[in-house]
C-alpha cells in the first residue's frame, strides 16, 4: 500500500510526554531508530526502520499537558488538498483542532475531531510524502476507528475521503473494513459495554513476527499489555499496550495464506 495516494494512511505520530523515554522503549521494542529534527521549530524525532521511514515522535509541549492531553499516537490521512479537506470536514460535523497550516517546507496538515469525537489528522505533503513503507514487519500497517456510533462515521468519512466500507458483522462487535481505490486500508468498529469510558479513537497497527513475543518485551520494558494476545479467524493474531508513557498501540502478527 502506498502512503502517498490521497485517501491512504500516510504518516503516524506519537505525543509523548517524555521523548527520551519513548525513543528508548521503542528502541528495544521495534528497533526503530530517531533522528531529531528542529526545522519546524521544535524538536521532532523521524523514526526509521531498516533505512525506510516509520512514523514520528514529538514531546507534548507543556500547555498541550495543561489541556489534558494525554499520551497517544495519531493517525494521518493524505490529501492533495488540506485547507479544502478541512473544510469539508468542518461542513460535514468535524471540529478543527489545528489547521491548516505548513509545518516548515515538509508539508500542510490539519488536525480534526470527527463527529463521533475520534481525532485524525489530515496531511498533504510538499518535500515529506510520510511512511515510506506501509505493512512489512515494524512498520505500520492498518488504522482502526473506535467508534460508538458507526452510522455517523461512515457517513463523515466515506463523504470526506471517498471511502468505501466492507461490512463484515459475524463476529462480537460490527466491525467494517475501508476501502481506498478498491483496497482495505483500515477498519471500524462498534464499540460496547467492553470500552467502558475509553473515548473514540483511530487505533493504530504495527506489524509483527511475533505478537506473543512482543507483547513479553512489552512488560520487560515497563508497558502494561492492555488487552492479551488472541486470534482474529483468517487475520491472524492481535494484542493491545500501553507504552511506558502511557500512548495505547496495537500490533498484530498476520497469518499467510497457506496456514
Amino acid at each position: 500500500m502506498s502512503a502517498n495516494t490521497p485517501g491512504n494512511f500516510c504518516w503516524f505520530e506519537l505525543g509523548t510526554s517524555d521523548f527520551d523515554g519513548a525513543k528508548a522503549f521503542y528502541g528495544e521494542l521495534f528497533g526503530w531508530t530517531v533522528d531529531v529534527n528542529t526545522d519546524a521549530g521544535m524538536p521532532y524525532g523521524l523514526v526509521s526502520h531498516g533505512g525506510n521511514g516509520i512514523c514520528g515522535m514529538y514531546e507534548l509541549a507543556p500547555e498541550m499537558r495543561d489541556q489534558g492531553i494525554p499520551p497517544h499516537w495519531m493517525t494521518y490521512v493524505a490529501t492533495p488538498d488540506a485547507d479544502a479537506t478541512a473544510a469539508k470536514a468542518a461542513e460535514l460535523g468535524a471540529i478543527v483542532m489545528a489547521g491548516p497550516f505548513d509545518v516548515h517546507t515538509y508539508g500542510r496538515m490539519a488536525a480534526m475531531a470527527d463527529p463521533t469525537g475520534a481525532h485524525i489528522s489530515i496531511w498533504q505533503p510538499k518535500d515529506h510524502c510520510g511512511s515510506d513503507v506501509i505493512g512489512p514487519i515494524h512498520s505500520f500497517c492498518w488504522s482502526e476507528l473506535w467508534t460508538r456510533d458507526r452510522d455517523a462515521a461512515e457517513t463523515f468519512y466515506t463523504n470526506l475521503f471517498g471511502w468505501g466500507l466492507n461490512h463484515k458483522d459475524t463476529g462480537p462487535m460490527p466491525y467494517g473494513e475501508w476501502i481506498n481505490g478498491g483496497i482495505p486500508i483500515g477498519g471500524m468498529l462498534q464499540m460496547n459495554e467492553q470500552f467502558g469510558d475509553a473515548p473514540p479513537c483511530w487505533m493504530p497497527y504495527v506489524h509483527v513476527a511475533d505478537c506473543d513475543a512482543t507483547v513479553a518485551k512489552v512488560k520487560e520494558l515497563g508497558g502494561t499489555p492492555m488487552m492479551d494476545p488472541m486470534d482474529i479467524p483468517d487475520v491472524g493474531r492481535f494484542a493491545l499496550f500501553q507504552d511506558a508513557q502511557g500512548a495505547t498501540l496495537a500490533i498484530v502478527t498476520l497469518a499467510m495464506p497457506d496456514e
